[in-house]
């Protein structure tokens, strides 16, 4: 029976503890542990420690403890290897022995102590070399010795990985409070507790020598082995949780946490007897079983009595010595600099401002390194500047500064940012500033700048505490929360002021992020030009005013063509406010109240140093309980008096905020002008779908940008008159859009308003204007040099294939399909290696796209393409290099090195990285064609052109099939055109002439040229 409290309470009262010796009970709590059972009998009451597959051997105790089928099946049955699908063949290698006598006596006895635990037993003679073999080598320890190291790569490529939630340091320290006291059990050879079903045993063998062996129970090194410990354990921890008490653990490491020692012993007693009862074994050299308040538990140092967790002081050590030692090269391996970077990230989670001094060294890594060849052994020079960003981790007095325990008592700062300014909310206090002059910049640039300008501008009321920032804009909410980022260096540039200015005055910082409707008020000051003058009615409070003043039948100044709404902004004077930020007091409203139709105008905000910063000298009346925003009470669309979102003004860039009126939505507007003519649900639904979802996602912006552009001209009405269109057109020429993009807004427009913009004769003449000012441009001569990237293509590294790496096959296989199928990347990207869509013939491949896939031109002729690539025949006078430019042998051969990693059934996958296996997106393969080029330039001593484009290829392919000789309507079939004017008019090319063969193979003969 499970031990609990109630029976454990006599035997703890009659331990050493209850004997009257009461041990020191102090941050490093030394007191005597009771005796324990370290080896507790089996169920058939004979003492053992055998490890090998443990539990099953106390499946009925298990059975009576918990109800989890899954892991009762497994204790009973075996763990069943969850593959992606069961492997078929065999693969058997035999582990070399070590050539030095210490090595070679270390392995033998690291086998032997396996077939004494019964981890291991021998291979049936008949079985032998069937299933999957693995290499079982020795590495040298940091401390002296060997470690056996299982090499389970080849069987991981084919076991399905499940994600799965589970304890980590971020949880744990979250969890423990100020004053607990804590004491850890460690569980020896964890793993190997749990057996392995006897028909999976085969898929875990090895070979030393003349020896077979396989695992009975589960190894170190199998993919899925921490998701099923996991799963098994926290069974058990679920149990002591059940029986008070606070217990978590991290794979094998249990931790124990109670408020007084007392306590904390009487729920290890229970804990490790429960656990043993169980089968498992306690390493009681690795435990830390007496009560403390300053322990070292996965790596960090837990010191409850002061309040903090930080890295113990042999951490702090050790990355000093690391960093210096690693400074002091030229270049390292790629291997040493991640070994660096995993060291860094380890003493994130307890070391403050460690991921923001990480960063850099992060981003010098992915700059310098070829991730997708993934060669560890590639030397990285170190710069000096990378050297000198390095410095902070060598001053222990940075590494020492660790996290509070207790809760963080955050200030919160509001931000938001717009075209023209910035705008700043702490509890009462505003702020706000406008841009020095007009900023071409990214709005998440913005966003962050405003978050800096709010931070100097607050610098006196929250210097020294944690601060918390709320913006609507993600992207910057995250590299404020993450402390920087790789993916964007214009990101990084922005926020490391932010960083930098935080880590010498704040006690913390972090950010979340909050709807655009929550943040309203930030946004408004962002975006006006406020004085003590403005406020705005209560919408309880005014309607009972409205009725003794009574209400006009035009707009509120007597003009039928203004736009009216529910909340009205007014303006009166106030005493100037002393400072920058001012407190917004309640209004008392009269019974009635006359409104000013000309009130005094407002002042402009003070610029800052950087171009804004601080707050309006009379500070802005914002609103309080009494003034606030109707849409945050009742949803309705936001007033235009409040709701000047002042975006960019260019149709070619959005801006940073979105404002709440219902309009801006353009599916929204256009399913309702659809409803308003009679039709059904039902036949708007299908109406929606006439356009690809692309292109719909291209119109609602512009429409989206069209609505913000109106407002900040204060002049917002619905459908637009002729001139707005106009203007808002010519705004977009002036800022350099080209007529096709310009005719792309027209057409949106229309399609939100239901007007045929362009057969209007003032927008024909507009556009009969714009091709004589800006002339459609178009370059003759080819972006880049086929044959050049053909040569490098059937040298090294790409050939022979046997040697290339699976990056260099997906490139060149990629490449090569593009060129002789002229294809698009959408279509590249759809692809399959269902049977369906890939057949292999003698002398072709024919690849067909699936049926979900929509061309950009949908027709019977669009649809009905298949790609067809014939085989590059043997012919004696062709060169060799010809033949390593076949495309159906790079298939072939591709397909077989990605069969046992694919997660997906699309043909391209990703060849490494934590999606390895998966569909790439369409950008992705784009941008690898683009690669496969500049690395083809490189190979040769040359620099790549600027501005490739994966599109390029269709024209480069089809250009020079068409000097080849190949007739229009073969490279207008295989480019699926419809018409040879297509091809003539936005492709062709002027490239050189090779001899005359069908498109394919005249497109592979062009590396002759050179």
């Amino acid at each position: 029976m499970p031990v609990t409290i109630d029976t454990l309470a006599e035997a703890v009262q009659d331990s050493r503890l209850g004997e009257g010796v009461t041990p020191q009970l102090s941050g490093g709590t030394e007191s005597n542990c009771p005796q324990l059972l370290k080896n507790p009998p089996d169920d058939h009451g004979v003492m053992d420690a055998r490890v090998g597959a443990r539990l099953s051997r106390f499946y009925e105790v298990w059975k009576q403890s918990i109800s989890d089928q899954w892991v009762l099946d497994l204790l009973k049955r075996g763990y069943r290897i969850e593959f992606l699908s069961v492997p078929t063949l065999n693969f058997f290698l035999v582990s070399p022995m070590p050539r030095g006598q210490e090595k070679k006596k270390a392995l033998e006895e690291y086998v032997q102590i396996l077939l004494d635990q019964e981890v291991v037993v021998p291979v049936p003679q008949e079985e032998r070399e069937k299933g999957i073999y693995s290499l079982l080598f020795l590495v040298k320890k940091a401390s002296g010795g060997w470690r056996p190291v299982l090499d389970l790569k080849k069987l991981n490529s084919l076991v399905h990985l499940q994600k799965f939630k589970m304890e980590s340091i971020n949880t744990i320290i979250a969890a423990v409070q100020a004053g607990d006291w804590l004491l850890s059990i460690d569980l020896k050879d964890a793993y190997l507790h749990l057996p392995i079903a006897d028909q999976h045993q085969r898929f875990l063998r090895f070979a030393v020598g003349h020896r077979h062996f396989q695992f009975r129970a589960l190894p170190f090194g199998l993919s899925t082995s921490p998701r099923t410990f996991s799963k098994v354990l926290i069974t058990l921890v679920a149990e002591l949780r059940k029986q008070g008490l606070t217990v978590w653990h991290y794979l094998d490491d249990i931790l124990l946490s109670a408020r007084s020692p007392e306590v904390l012993l009487l729920h290890r007693e229970i804990a490790i007897s429960f656990l043993q009862s169980h089968g498992w074994l306690i390493n009681w050299e690795k435990s830390q079983l007496q009560p403390s308040q300053s322990l070292i538990y996965l790596g960090a140092l837990f010191n409850t009595a002061d309040n903090v967790v930080q890295l113990p002081q042999q951490k702090i050590e050790r990355m000093v010595k690391e960093m210096e030692d690693f400074c002091l090269q030229g270049e390292v391996s790629a291997r040493r600099f991640m070994s660096l970077l995993g060291l860094m990230a380890a003493s994130i989670p307890m070391t403050k401002w460690a991921r923001f001094h990480m960063r850099e060294a992060q981003r010098y890594f992915l700059t310098h390194w070829n991730r997708w060849e993934i060669n560890w052994n590639q030397l990285i020079p170190l710069s000096p500047e990378l050297k000198v960003s390095l410095q902070w981790w060598m001053n222990p007095s940075n590494l020492s500064r660790g996290f509070p325990l207790a809760p963080i008592n955050w200030r919160i700062i509001t931000t938001d940012a717009s075209s023209q300014g910035w705008g700043a909310l702490l509890e009462s206090s505003v702020a706000q500033g406008i841009w020095k002059s007009p900023l071409k910049v990214h709005a998440n640039v913005l966003e962050l700048r405003a978050v800096f300008q709010a931070l100097q501008a607050f610098a006196p009321d929250i210097k020294g505490m944690a601060v918390k920032v709320k913006g609507d804009n993600s992207s910057a909410v995250s590299y404020i929360r993450k402390q920087g980022g790789t993916k964007s260096l214009l990101l990084w540039k922005a926020v490391c002021p932010i960083l930098s200015w935080a880590e010498q005055n704040l006690e913390n910082l972090t950010a979340v992020h909050v709807p655009g409707i929550l943040n309203q008020k930030a946004d408004f000051l962002s975006r006006m030009t406020l004085s003590k003058h403005e406020w705005k009615l209560h919408p309880d409070i005014f309607p009972p005013a409205s009725r003794e003043v009574g209400s006009s039948g035009s707009g509120p100044h007597g003009l039928s063509g203004q736009c009216s709404t529910a909340d009205i902004l007014c303006k009166i004077f106030q005493p100037s406010s002393s400072g920058d930020r001012c407190t917004p007091s309640a209004l008392v409203v009269p019974s009635s109240l006359c409104v000013p139709t000309n009130p005094s105008p407002p002042s402009s905000p003070t610029e800052g140093d950087s171009g804004g910063s601080g707050a309006h000298p009379r500070g802005p009346l914002l609103a309080s309980s009494t003034m606030v925003s109707s849409a945050q009470k009742t949803g309705s669309s936001r007033p235009v008096a409040d709701s000047c979102e002042g975006e960019s003004t260019d149709p070619g860039t959005s801006g940073t905020s979105r404002p709440t009126l219902a309009l801006i939505d353009g599916m929204e507007i256009e399913r309702k002008r659809l409803v308003a003519l009679g039709l059904s649900e039902a036949v708007v639904a299908t109406l929606l779908r006439a356009r690809k979802s692309n292109t719909s996602t291209t119109y609602y912006k512009i429409w989206e940008r069209f609505l913000l552009w109106q407002l900040e001209r204060a002049n917002s009405c619905f459908p637009p008159p002729l001139p707005q269109v106009l203007e808002f057109l010519q705004e977009g020429l002036s800022k350099g859009l080209q007529y096709r993009t310009l005719k792309v807004h027209v057409a949106a427009l229309s399609a939100m308003t239901g007007i045929r913009w362009a057969e209007d004769p003032l927008v024909k003449r507009f556009f009969s204007a714009t091709l004589k000012i800006c002339p459609p441009k178009r370059t003759l001569s080819p972006a880049w040099d086929l044959p050049m990237v053909l040569k490098a293509l059937c040298e090294h590294p790409f050939e022979p294939l046997q040697e290339a790496s699976l990056w260099l096959v997906t490139l060149k296989t990629l490449f090569l399909v593009a060129i002789v199928s002229a294809a698009r990347v959408s279509l590249l990207h759809a692809l399959s290696v269902e049977e369906q869509n890939i057949s292999f013939w003698p002398d072709k491949v024919i690849l067909k796209p699936p049926d979900s896939f929509l061309p950009k031109v949908v027709s019977t002729f669009h649809l009905a393409q298949d790609i067809i690539i014939p085989i590059i025949p043997e012919e004696p006078n062709l060169s060799s290099k010809l033949q390593k430019l076949d495309p159906v042998r790079m298939l072939k051969h591709y397909l077989a090195m990605t069969q046992s990693l694919r997660k997906s059934g699309s043909l391209f996958v990703i060849p490494a990285g934590p999606r390895k296996g998966e569909q790439p997106a369409k950008s992705t393969i784009a941008r690898w064609i683009v690669i496969l080029i500049q690395k083809s330039y490189n190979l040769q001593g040359k620099q790549a052109p600027a501005g490739l484009k994966a599109h390029s290829t269709r024209a480069v392919a089809t250009s020079w099939a068409a000097e080849a000789e190949v007739s229009e309507s073969a490279i207008c079939e295989t480019a699926v055109w419809s018409s040879a004017r297509t091809f003539f008019k936005f492709y062709r090319l002027n490239v050189k002439k090779p001899s005359q063969h069908n498109f394919a193979s005249a497109v592979l003969r062009s590396f002759s040229v050179n």
